[in-house]
């Protein structure tokens, strides 16, 4: 086995160690290779250790003396990078969570709003044909339901729709073009 192969192990080890107790900081590529072991593999760290292959790296890992001995080194070394990666992920992926465009939350608050008035106006309609039948229902009931239809028609006369309604600037399609 060749020295920089064993030494490329035991740097590998110390800096995955020294990354989890937080001594060091890493940014997202690095992260991004700490995601599987052929990756890790590919990973330089000028001054540490350089790129390796999977094979070699495993070959000399179990072949290594220290700190245990043969498979239980290579299973430490994919312990501590899964570790390494679970613990560093999560903070990017909120990270790039937190750019979403203000374009995608604009479009998206406009589809709920979109989806509001749909449910508004289906409830809306349906109360309208209720009242329409006042056969089936008390005085008081169909009184009361049209005073609330003609309070709720003036509040939320500008409401678009999908059903062909129109508001005073348009449909909603035009309002998710602007």
């Amino acid at each position: 086995m060749r020295n920089s192969s064993s030494e490329n192990v035991r740097n590998r080890l110390e800096w995955l160690e020294a990354v989890l107790n937080k001594k060091i900081t890493i940014n997202e590529r690095v992260t991004l290779s700490l995601k599987t072991m052929r990756s890790f593999c590919a990973l330089a760290i000028a001054g540490r250790f350089s790129s390796i292959a999977y094979n070699t790296l495993r070959n000399a890992t179990m072949n290594l003396n220290e700190p245990a001995q043969g498979y239980q080194n290579w299973a430490y070394l994919v312990e501590l990078r899964q570790r390494c990666f679970e613990t560093f992920k999560v903070v990017e992926l909120e990270h790039k969570e937190s750019k979403v465009a203000s374009k995608d939350k604009d479009s998206q608050a406009l589809l709920y709003a979109h989806i509001c008035s749909m449910a508004y106006l289906e409830i809306y309609q349906f109360l309208e044909r209720l009242v329409s039948q006042p056969e089936e229902m008390s005085t008081l009931a169909t009184t009361s339901i049209k005073n609330q239809l003609i309070i709720s028609r003036e509040k939320f006369k500008t409401i678009a729709s999908y059903s062909g309604a129109q508001s005073k600037t348009g449909s909603i399609l035009k309002l998710v073009d602007r």
